[in-house]
């Protein structure tokens, strides 16, 4: 009996999880909302790209976020050449500052991206670049702000190919 009870009880909890979304996102990019079954990334926001071949900043504008904590970084596209201290083998140095309206500057990430914590799940993947050292590429969402994020390539690198894209990544059961 008490375990048809939870067996009912979490799938009352899990449908109602899943049917509220109090939040719409508008701004540049897309929200993705993997399922409130996924363990970890359920939402992913893909922001737009970002140039890391030339020297130049980048807007991006975004409101209506889930309210959850956040882990923003670059998704690089192919293969990532490992460097002695773990990073990619880059010059690279990029900013990227996050801001949010009537409160300020929420976080900063900067520096040589070969410094950076450089996640490739599988050879071939796309690297997903963070700084995790100090909890810099993190923050809480909250639905009604008004979020501001630019990207700054001050030392560009010419060999990292095209297509890489700032993306921010959170929520999940675990």
């Amino acid at each position: 009996m008490k375990t048809r009870l939870a067996a009912v009880l979490f799938a009352g909890i899990a449908l109602l999880t899943a049917c509220s979304k109090d939040f719409k996102y508008s701004g540049d990019g897309r929200l993705v909302d993997n399922g409130w079954m996924s363990a970890h990334e359920r939402y992913v926001v893909e922001l737009g790209r970002v140039d890391l071949g030339r020297t130049g900043s980048v807007k991006f504008k975004m409101t209506g976020l889930p309210p959850t904590y956040f882990v923003m970084g670059l998704r690089v596209p192919g293969r990532v050449d490992r460097g002695s201290s773990g990073g990619a083998a880059t010059p690279a140095d990029v900013a990227v500052e996050l801001y949010r309206q009537k409160f300020g500057v929420i976080t900063m990430l900067t520096g040589p991206l070969d410094k950076w914590t450089w996640s490739v799940p599988k050879r071939g993947d796309s690297a997903f670049v963070y700084q995790r050292q100090g909890s810099q590429s993190y923050f809480d969402a909250f639905t009604e702000a008004h979020y501001q994020v630019t990207v700054t390539v001050n030392t560009p690198d010419p060999s990292i190919p095209a297509g890489t894209e700032l993306v921010m990544m959170g929520g999940g059961w675990r």
